[in-house]
C-alpha cells in the first residue's frame, strides 16, 4: 500500500490532521512522501554501503545515520534543520562512496551529470536551514514578549490574588 493511501485512510500523521473542510490536503501528503522516501533513500544507502564493503567505518557510517534518525525522530520533540544537520557529513560520504563505486563500475563516466542536482539540492537545503532560522527567530521574539506581558494579561484569576 502506497504512503499517501496509507495517510488518506488515517485521515492524521501525529497531530496534524491532512483533510480540513473542504476535501485532503494533497501538497501535504505530498510533502510527507517525498520526505518519507528521502529519508529511507538515506537509510538504504548506509545499509548498501555495509552490506558492500563490510567494514568498520560503513558500520559508523550507518550508526551515525541511524542514531541522528533516532535522535531527531523519537527524542527530540520537534523535527528541524538542525536536528537533521549532523547526519549531513556522513550522508555526503556515503552519496561520494557511491558515486564513486559507481564510476569505477562503468556506470557513471563523469561527475558533471551531478552538478545540477547537487546546486539544487544545496539550494533546497539552504531555503529550509534558513526558513527554520527564521521560525526560530520568531519563536524567541514571540516567548520575549510572553515574558515581558503583564501578569493579569497572561492569568487574569492569578493577578486577582496578588
Amino acid at each position: 500500500m502506497r504512503p499517501s493511501i496509507v495517510f488518506w485512510l488515517m485521515n492524521t500523521v501525529g497531530l496534524l490532521r491532512l483533510p480540513d473542510d473542504s476535501s485532503m490536503r494533497f501538497e501535504t501528503v505530498f510533502q510527507i512522501a517525498l520526505m518519507t522516501l528521502a529519508g529511507l533513500g538515506i537509510i538504504v544507502l548506509a545499509v548498501y554501503d555495509v552490506w558492500r564493503h563490510r567494514n568498520a567505518a560503513s558500520l559508523l557510517l550507518l550508526l551515525w545515520v541511524l542514531g541522528t534518525y533516532v535522535f531527531a525522530t523519537f527524542v527530540n520533540w520537534s523535527v528541524n534543520a538542525r536536528s537533521m544537520l549532523p547526519m549531513m557529513p556522513a550522508v555526503a560520504i556515503l552519496v561520494l562512496r557511491r558515486t564513486e563505486a559507481l564510476r569505477s563500475d562503468g556506470r557513471a563516466r563523469s561527475l558533471n551529470h551531478l552538478l545540477i542536482p547537487i546546486i539544487l539540492s544545496a539550494a533546497v537545503a539552504f531555503l529550509v536551514t534558513r526558513a527554520d532560522f527564521v521560525q526560530a527567530q520568531r519563536d524567541r521574539q514571540e516567548a520575549a514578549q510572553w515574558l515581558n506581558a503583564p501578569i493579569a494579561m497572561l492569568m487574569p484569576d492569578v493577578a486577582e490574588t496578588f
